[in-house]
C-alpha cells in the first residue's frame, strides 16, 4: 500500500541528500511530504511546509528567515515545528518521518519528532549521534530511531549514500510492516516502576498479574522511565500504578545516576488513579566512583559495578525522600495504598547484607506513618521487597483498589 513519508530537512544544506531519499521512497511506490526548515528556497525540490509557515504556527511572521538572528530563528522553528508537526498529523498527511542533517537540523527535527506518538515510523540521521554528546539531547524518552552518518552531509559520497540508503530502506520496512501509534488498551494497563535491585520482585508481581489476566507494562526508573510513566499517566494509557521503585525521587533530591525523572507521582495523584506505592529502591544513593569524596565510601555501600556505587542514605536524607513523598500522596483524591516491606526495600538490605541498617529504614517508615494523611492506607508486610510473600500481597492489594476505581 502507497504510504507518504515526510521528509524533514534544511533544503539549501541537504538538498542532494533529500532528493537521493525522495528517489528512494518513489522507487518503492511511496510518496514524499517535504518539510523544509532551510533559510532559502529549493530550485530542485518542492517543499510542501517552509519554514516561514513554521514561523507563523508560533505567531512569527517572517519575510524571510534570514532576516531572523539564527539563536532566534532556531528557537522559534523548534517550538514551530512542536506545534505544527501533530496537527500535520492528525490530518493524516504523512505516515512516518524521517530527518537528516548536523545539529541545527536534529535539534529541530527531533522536536517535531518527540511529539509523535510511540510506535509511529520516526528515523533520525544525525552527524550529532556519536562522541560524547548525551543521547537523550536526541531522542529525549522517545521512540526515536537514531542512526549516526558517520561521515558529514556535503553533497553525495560512498559513505553518506550507503547510510542513508540502510535509513530509506529501515523506515519504509517499518511503515510497511508495523508502523502502528500505540493506542490506549481495553481496559486498565498497570504502570509498574522497577530497577535492577527490585527486579526479583517486580517480575514476580509482573507474573502474577499477568497470570490473572491484568495487562502490565514495566519502567525501569533510572532517569527516564519514571518520565515515560508520568506521560502515559498523563495521556491516559496508564491507569493505574505500582510504584516499586520510587528511586528517582532519591535521585531528584540528591543527584546522582539516576537523576532526571522529576515530579514522579504527581501526574498519578492528579488523574486520581489507584497507586500502589512501595518505598523500593529509596534508601541508596547511586553515584559515579569517579571524583567519588572518599569520605562518602565510609558509609555502607556496594560496588554497582567498577564505574557506579549504591551507597546507603543518612537518616536525613531518607527523611526527605519520605517527606517528599508524602506531600505528593497528600493530593491524590484517588485510591492509594503504602506497603511497606520490614525487612529492606532492595536487594542487599537483609541482616548481614552490606546495606542492611535498621534504623535508617525506620526513619522512612516513621517518616510515611506520620506524613501521610489519613485516608491512605498503609500496610506494613514482614518480609523483604524481593520475598515471593512480598509480590503476592502486592498483587492482593492492587486487586483490592481496581475494584475501588
Amino acid at each position: 500500500m502507497k504510504k507518504n513519508i515526510a521528509i524533514i530537512a534544511s533544503l539549501d544544506t541537504k538538498e542532494t541528500e533529500v532528493l537521493f531519499l525522495i528517489k528512494i521512497f518513489q522507487q518503492s511506490a511511496h510518496e514524499v511530504f517535504i518539510i523544509d526548515i532551510g533559510v532559502e528556497k529549493s530550485s530542485l525540490v518542492n517543499s510542501q511546509i517552509n519554514a516561514i509557515d513554521i514561523a507563523k504556527e508560533v505567531g512569527h511572521f517572517w519575510i524571510s528567515p534570514m532576516d531572523v538572528p539564527k539563536h532566534e530563528m532556531i528557537d522559534v522553528l523548534k517550538s514551530g515545528v512542536s506545534e505544527l508537526i501533530p496537527k500535520l498529523y492528525s490530518k493524516g498527511l504523512f505516515d512516518a518521518i524521517i530527518s537528516i542533517g548536523g545539529l541545527q537540523n536534529t535539534t529541530v527535527a527531533v522536536s517535531a519528532m518527540k511529539t509523535l506518538p510511540i510506535g509511529f515510523p520516526k528515523v533520525m540521521v544525525s552527524t550529532v549521534a556519536s562522541g560524547k554528546r548525551s543521547f537523550e539531547t536526541i531522542v529525549g524518552h522517545s521512540d526515536i530511531i537514531v542512526i549516526p552518518s558517520i561521515a558529514d552531509f556535503s553533497g553525495s559520497n560512498i559513505i553518506t549514500d550507503t547510510v542513508l540508503r540502510n535509513a530509506a530502506a529501515a523506515i519504509i520496512g517499518i511503515v510497511e510492516n508495523a508502523g502502528n501509534p500505540l493506542n490506549p488498551p481495553a481496559g486498565i494497563l498497570i504502570g509498574i516502576s522497577t530497577m535492577g535491585v527490585v527486579d526479583k520482585g517486580a517480575t514476580n508481581i509482573i507474573k502474577k498479574l499477568k497470570k490473572k489476566g491484568h495487562q502490565v507494562v514495566s519502567f525501569h526508573s533510572t532517569g527516564v522511565g519514571g518520565k515515560i510513566l508520568d506521560e502515559l499517566v498523563e495521556n491516559e494509557v496508564i491507569k493505574a500504578t505500582i510504584e516499586f521503585s520510587l528511586h528517582e525521587i532519591v535521585g531528584e533530591l540528591f543527584g546522582g545516576y539516576s537523576s532526571g525523572a522529576f515530579n514522579r507521582l504527581v501526574n498519578s495523584c492528579k488523574k486520581g488513579i489507584p497507586q500502589l506505592v512501595i518505598p523500593g529502591a529509596c534508601d541508596f544513593l547511586d553515584l559515579d566512583t569517579l571524583g567519588l569524596g572518599k569520605n562518602m565510601l565510609e558509609r555502607k555501600h556496594i560496588f554497582h559495578n567498577s564505574d557506579l556505587v549504591h551507597l546507603k542514605l543518612s537518616k536525613s536524607e531518607i527523611v526527605k525522600v519520605g517527606e517528599l513523598i508524602s506531600e505528593r500522596l497528600n493530593e491524590s483524591d484517588g485510591p492509594v495504598t503504602i506497603m511497606i516491606p520490614l525487612h529492606g526495600f532492595r536487594a542487599g538490605t537483609r541482616k548481614g547484607e552490606p546495606l542492611y541498617d535498621p534504623d535508617i529504614d525506620q526513619a522512612l517508615i516513621s517518616t510515611l506513618k506520620s506524613k501521610v494523611k489519613e485516608s491512605i492506607k498503609i500496610i506494613e508486610v514482614d518480609s523483604n521487597i524481593n520475598e515471593d510473600k512480598f509480590s503476592l500481597l502486592v498483587l492482593n492489594e492492587m486487586e483490592k483498589l481496581l475494584l475501588l476505581n
